[in-house]
């Protein structure tokens, strides 16, 4: 699975989702062949069979995303606009402290899943 987000603004990033890591990529500070500018993060690790509970965890970059478990893998998750995640109640919510984490932004144009 691969997710790319274009945004308008002068920073345009791209994430991709691929075996059990993901990639955010600054065009802003080299060329697309230029691997040393990105930044890798870490999936969640799920675990293997799905608890009473569900497994939820935050996004590693944006506030309105966050990860559900299933049968031991991660499935990344938008919360419908203008709500983003709140992983102390594991909802989507109004008014969350988003941190250093990015906020939802209007100037997403659209997003592609699965490529």
């Amino acid at each position: 699975m691969k997710v790319e987000l274009l945004l308008v603004a002068s920073l345009a990033i791209i994430v991709s989702v691929e075996a059990g890591k993901s990639e955010a990529y600054d065009p802003g500070k080299a060329n697309t062949s230029d691997k040393a500018n990105m930044i890798i993060y870490t999936m969640p690790t799920c675990p293997e069979t799905d608890p009473a509970t569900p497994v939820y965890y935050p996004h590693e970059v944006y506030c309105y995303k966050f990860y559900e478990c299933s049968d031991g893998t991660a499935y990344e998750l938008d919360c419908a606009p203008p709500l983003n995640w709140n992983q102390a109640k594991k909802i989507c919510d109004v008014n969350v402290d988003c941190g250093k984490l990015k906020p939802r932004n209007s100037t997403i144009l659209y997003e592609i899943n699965d490529i």
